[in-house]
């Protein structure tokens, strides 16, 4: 009885141990459960919706290496962008491409939808270094090539107007 007793009260501070040292590990495991099930929530929200938005957020609240949702929020804010015309859109898309980047830098469809929002925001020479990155990461996608090509022509286009405007006589 009495070695029954004591191996239970052994078994029981070890487990008390693990626990206390592996709390951290557990929380973890946790934050990354609660993550991935923002996630599968956010999924089956619709796109664009608010409600998807808030999923991913909370799921990055979780687990701040969640790639995928800054990836998935810059596109949903892009997307937003486009729809309303609103620059604060874009600007929220930069930021989760940019907290993407940081993570994971060799993204090249980041690369590319980032210069695409710096070309609709006008600023070219954002523009082009983002396309530039995504051309070096991978030379043959030829999505780069072509929006290298239209902001080639955007800039020629903007030169030229600058040289008629300072061709004019002064009024």
């Amino acid at each position: 009885m009495i070695t029954f007793i004591s191996s239970y009260m052994v078994l029981n501070l070890a487990l008390r141990l693990l626990i206390f040292s592996g709390g951290e590990c557990l929380h973890r495991e946790m934050d990354l459960r609660i993550s991935r099930i923002y996630r599968e929530k956010a999924l089956a929200s619709p796109r664009g919706s608010y409600k998807r938005i808030e999923y991913y957020r909370r799921a990055l609240e979780r687990d701040p290496d969640y790639l995928s949702a800054y990836l998935e929020l810059g596109e949903i804010y892009y997307d937003l962008g486009i729809t309303y015309g609103n620059r604060d859109l874009f600007r929220k898309a930069i930021e989760n491409f940019t907290a993407a980047f940081e993570l994971q830098s060799d993204l090249v469809q980041a690369h590319h939808r980032l210069g695409t929002i710096y070309f609709l925001l006008h600023d070219f020479e954002r523009c082009r270094r983002e396309l530039e990155t995504a051309r070096r990461i991978d030379p043959g996608y030829a999505p780069v090539r072509n929006s290298l090509r239209v902001l080639k022509e955007a800039v020629l286009h903007k030169n030229r107007e600058n040289e008629n405007e300072e061709a004019l006589p002064p009024r």
